[in-house]
């Protein structure tokens, strides 16, 4: 595809989420003032929880104040993935000049056999329903927090993952198969993820107290803390499939997966803290596994 022409910028994401994905390691394990950092990075909305009300004048709530956003500015995130991955995915199609057409550019992405355009309408989609959720869906906290440098990173995050929606051009052929059950995949796993957002809108609902949430126990609910996490690791892994699991699309996989469970591993325990009852054998994010 035409944005992948230089093939240095394309290291550089891997290199983006190689380092993704030692932070998540480090944010698993126990190494001195690096882990503790990770996991205080990761930590956005209700797990954030610093509270600015008492003891306002003391140093160090004045440092934590000017280490937050707000919450509300996650919608960011989308925005960027929306309109990057669409300028790309223009610029892609201005490029198959026979293909502007509905049906003719149609015809191209399913016979393209490395994937990426595919993968690339795929990803258009995805980030222009998460953005969708965070105007219409998404319920935050008014005084919801998230790490200031986890901002910053969400917002790389999304410039990285289109850039990584490369193939891996060692087979050539007919693909139809593979490219219609990973696209099954990416579908199914974008409506469930849609199901937990709209139970986590409702539980928030529920309360008015900033420290309180609503247990649910629907859905997958019932076995994770996390099910929206699980299934945006599912899409991504649908999308290695298309891609045939290059370097970079591997690479991104494996660092949404470590982030997400970093992050997975946090609002766990909070639950745990802040719901009375809540099920002790409950995972964080994989059924039955994590």
């Amino acid at each position: 595809m035409v944005f992948f022409a230089a093939g240095t910028s394309v290291l550089g994401v891997e290199y983006f989420w190689v380092a993704f994905i030692v932070a998540s390691i480090l944010g698993q394990v126990n190494v001195p003032f690096l882990s503790k950092f990770v996991r205080d990075t990761a930590k956005r909305g209700k797990t954030r929880g610093v509270n600015f009300e008492e003891d306002d004048k003391s140093k160090k709530k004045r440092i934590l104040r000017l280490l937050n956003v707000p919450h509300a500015w996650f919608t960011h995130f989308y925005v960027v993935g929306t309109t990057w991955n669409a300028y790309i995915l223009l610029r892609c199609i201005q490029s198959k000049r026979n293909s502007i057409g509905v049906f003719s550019f149609a015809k191209a992405v399913l016979g393209d056999s490395s994937g990426e355009l595919l993968a690339s309408v795929l990803f258009q989609f995805h980030v222009t329903r998460r953005l969708m959720e965070s105007l219409f869906v998404k319920v935050n906290k008014k005084k919801a927090q998230m790490h200031a440098i986890g901002y910053v990173l969400g917002l790389l995050y999304y410039v990285c993952a289109t850039l990584s929606l490369k193939s891996s051009n060692e087979e050539k052929g007919e693909r139809n198969a593979d490219f219609f059950f990973a696209s099954l995949l990416f579908f199914y796993a974008n409506w469930k993820q849609y199901e937990c957002h709209v139970l986590l809108r409702n539980a928030r609902l529920q309360t008015d107290r900033r420290d309180q949430y609503a247990q649910i126990d629907s859905g997958l609910f019932s076995l994770v803390a996390c099910p929206h996490y699980f299934f945006e690791c599912v899409l991504y892994f649908s999308l290695c499939v298309i891609l045939r699991f290059s370097k970079s699309s591997a690479f991104m996989f494996l660092a949404v997966c470590g982030n997400l469970s970093v992050e997975a591993k946090n609002h766990l325990i909070w639950y745990r803290h802040r719901i009375k009852g809540f099920p002790r054998r409950r995972k964080a994010m994989v059924p039955y596994l994590y």
